[in-house]
């Protein structure tokens, strides 16, 4: 078997992870290009690959490219993407928010003053799960500059027991709704109320570890 070359699998992971963000909606392959290398067949047949691992499927033609799918498996594909672009499996917040791809330097001292919020607030959370927050906050960032988030598909997750959690867990519930208004503040739009409920969901299970 011929080894594939580290900077080849980082530009496919790119790759997935824009066309990603972008779903439902085309991408033009030619805006995909990074440093002027262009993008193969190879490289779409690879990542079409990926993602059928999760559900997904990559629809393209010769001169533009979707992804259909669920929102939760194009989220869930985001975070697999996400965990191979740190150079450690280190949690420290600040490391891996310099780690994103295509994060600006506002955005990334934006992200990092909800670390610290989210750290002063909930003290007991490990880093690893401030990281893991960080990172969903991440992928509402770039799914909701980019794409078009199918959020009642995610309304459709909840059980009734889970729903009954969060709205008992008032705590929780306002911090999301303080994070969320952040991200949409920075977007310039606002994000679908379910985010709140989704990512409370999120804070609990990491207040449970």
């Amino acid at each position: 078997m011929v080894a594939v070359d580290s900077n080849i699998i980082q530009f496919r992971n790119l790759l997935a992870l824009k066309i990603l963000s972008s779903a439902p909606n085309k991408v033009v392959i030619k805006s995909l290009e990074v440093d002027q290398k262009q993008v193969t067949s190879d490289d779409l047949s690879v990542i079409g690959d990926m993602l059928i691992a999760v559900d997904l499927v990559l629809d393209y033609s010769v001169d533009a490219v979707r992804i259909n799918g669920s929102e939760t498996n194009i989220r869930r594909a985001m975070r697999m993407l996400l965990q191979d672009f740190q150079a450690s499996n280190s949690s420290e917040v600040s490391q891996l928010v310099n780690e994103y791809p295509d994060l600006t330097k506002a955005n990334q001292e934006m992200l990092l003053r909800l670390a610290t919020q989210i750290k002063n607030e909930l003290p007991e959370l490990t880093n690893y799960s401030v990281s893991y927050l960080l990172t969903e906050l991440y992928i509402l960032l770039r799914r909701y500059s980019l794409g078009a988030p199918a959020t009642h598909q995610l309304g459709q997750i909840f059980t009734s027991e889970q729903l009954a959690l969060i709205q008992s867990s008032e705590k929780l519930f306002v911090l999301s709704q303080s994070l969320i208004k952040k991200i949409s503040e920075v977007i310039g739009a606002p994000l679908s109320e379910i985010e709140i409920y989704y990512l409370t969901l999120k804070i609990w299970l990491g207040v449970q570890d």
